[in-house]
């Protein structure tokens, strides 16, 4: 397996540290959208947490959407991860420097932030206060355990591709993703999820080489008619599959939903590559710039951002206010920016904050 060092351009020449740029803007822009996705989707919550707790029945807009963002914003993630492994990890690093690097990243924000979210869920829960199940609260499934499951599969990636062909390994990941859909537990997570994140490398050895990104030559309105030919599609897989299939639906979902996504990507960086002055296209720079701002800060609002929403719910109910709309939009937005602003915030006077977010040894 072939992979470009950390100060090796994708190609060489100005024009291809050029597209190592637009590829790591891409990916980024990318992580941003379903960064924001996960946000709305904690914040509507299930029956327990969220606002979909505040309402008796519930309410079927708040669960379909819920359910329907549940479908693809973790594939996403795999898939994100998997080809950033692949474009943008030195390959005469060490197994050990690379496991160091994968646990920095994200084992400790695991150990710093899971007996936290313990002690959020106690809240939500009204549940009397444990030390042990808040410390064990690192080794069990809870909203950040997916970083363990992302650690995994990075170093079993990381070893597989340098003692198996690739064809195999890639062969292999596609029949334990099979296999996965019969069994149940732990086992059965990890082949499911690593068929995405396998499925990132075979994006990045892909567009590893390549001058131009991926659709760029084609023109902003097919992408974005793509994008919502695509949407529309996840919508009726969502819809239309039955309920009792969800790993299937969440591998369409997460799959297409990545293209889909990556669609949005090029549109953006054609759209705002123009120069021009009218406010529409000075917002469209704003957005773009944002959501890259929110793709950078990932792991910062993933680990977050449950705090800042509950926040955002227990202010509207002192202030008796349970109108669903008001509570998710206010919602989506405390939880957005709080985590943003403590970031401005500790940046750049702790090194601990740092460490806690898996960004001290940048």
């Amino acid at each position: 397996m072939t992979k470009p060092t950390s100060s090796q351009p994708i190609v060489s020449g100005t024009g291809a540290i050029n597209t190592r740029k637009s590829l790591s803007e891409t990916l980024f822009f990318i992580r941003g959208l379903a960064i924001f996705s996960v946000v709305v989707g904690h914040v509507i919550g299930d029956r327990t947490a969220g606002i979909r707790q505040l309402y008796l029945p519930d309410l079927w807009q708040l669960r379909d959407l819920h359910d329907f963002i549940y479908s693809f914003h973790i594939p996403i993630f795999f898939i994100l991860s998997g080809a950033a492994f692949i474009l943008f990890s030195s390959s005469t690093s060490s197994f050990f420097s690379f496991a160091k690097n994968r646990a920095n990243r994200l084992l400790i924000p695991l150990l710093c932030w899971a007996p936290l979210h313990s002690l959020l869920w106690y809240f939500e829960a009204g549940r009397p206060f444990s030390w042990r199940e808040s410390l064990t609260a690192i080794f069990s499934p809870n909203l950040i355990f997916w970083l363990w499951q992302l650690f995994l599969v990075s170093i079993v990636s990381y070893l597989a591709l340098r003692i198996l062909p690739t064809s195999i390994y890639f062969a292999l990941s596609i029949l334990l993703f099979g296999l996965s859909f019969w069994l149940k537990g732990s086992l059965a997570d990890f082949f499911y999820f690593n068929w995405f994140y396998v499925s990132g490398i075979l994006i990045g050895l892909r567009i590893n080489h390549r001058t131009t990104l991926p659709l760029v030559r084609f023109s902003p309105l097919w992408l974005l008619a793509a994008a919502g030919l695509i949407f529309v599609g996840m919508v009726a897989i969502y819809f239309y599959t039955p309920v009792a299939y969800p790993n299937i639906i969440r591998a369409i979902n997460g799959s297409i939903g990545f293209l889909g996504m990556y669609c949005i990507a090029i549109f953006s960086y054609l759209i705002t590559a123009h120069r021009s002055r009218n406010r529409l296209h000075y917002l469209l720079v704003s957005m773009r710039r944002f959501i890259l701002h929110l793709g950078k800060l990932s792991m910062t609002i993933y680990v977050m951002h449950m705090f800042f929403s509950t926040i955002a719910r227990v202010v509207l109910m002192g202030w008796n206010i349970t109108e669903p709309s008001i509570q998710l939009a206010f919602g989506i937005l405390i939880a957005t920016l709080g985590p943003l602003a403590i970031d401005a915030l500790l940046r750049p006077r702790s090194r601990l904050y740092l460490y806690t977010i898996g960004e001290a040894s940048n």
